[in-house]
Parts: structure tokens; C-alpha cells; sequence
């Protein structure tokens, strides 16, 4: 068995990110700007850490919970905004 350590939060986030960019079309996707949209992102979401595909595979169920979908969501639309209003690129 293969182990990493893995901030699951950070993974879904990534996978939400282009989601929630399709409803900002005039939003600079340059790489600075992306990354700072995530780091803006995971500073306000509870870190989530696992260190093997089990605990993956768990987290990646607790995602599918509304809730958390929605943190997610919220966080990536707000980090959006400010990156929006000011861009360090």
C-alpha cells in the first residue's frame, strides 16, 4: 500500500475551480491568478489530511454531503471576487 499526504480540501477545491469560473467569464485565468483564487480559497476551508487511498476515497464521500459542496463553492466564489477586484499578475 502506497501512502501520501494529501490536503483532500486543496484537491477539491482544484475540482470545483473551473465550476465555479464559468459564471465569471471576464476573470483573468492567468496562473498567478488561479493559484491565488485557491490559496484565497483554502485559507478560509478547514484543511482536510489523509494519508492513504482509503482515506481518500472517505473524504471524497463526505464531499458529496450539500454542505460541504456548498463551503466549498462559497469560498472559491468569494476569492473570485477579490482576485476579480484586484489582481497581483
Amino acid at each position: 500500500m502506497e501512502f501520501r499526504l494529501v490536503n483532500m480540501m486543496q484537491e477539491l477545491v482544484q475540482q470545483e475551480l473551473d465550476s465555479v469560473l464559468s459564471h465569471y467569464p471576464d476573470v483573468c485565468r492567468c496562473e498567478r491568478c488561479l493559484l491565488d483564487i485557491q490559496a484565497l480559497a483554502l485559507n478560509h476551508l478547514t484543511p482536510h489530511y489523509v494519508v492513504s487511498q482509503q482515506g481518500e476515497v472517505y473524504a471524497k464521500i463526505e464531499y458529496m454531503s450539500l454542505q460541504r459542496q456548498i463551503d466549498v463553492q462559497s469560498a472559491l466564489t468569494k476569492a473570485v471576487h477579490i482576485v476579480k477586484e484586484r489582481p497581483r499578475h
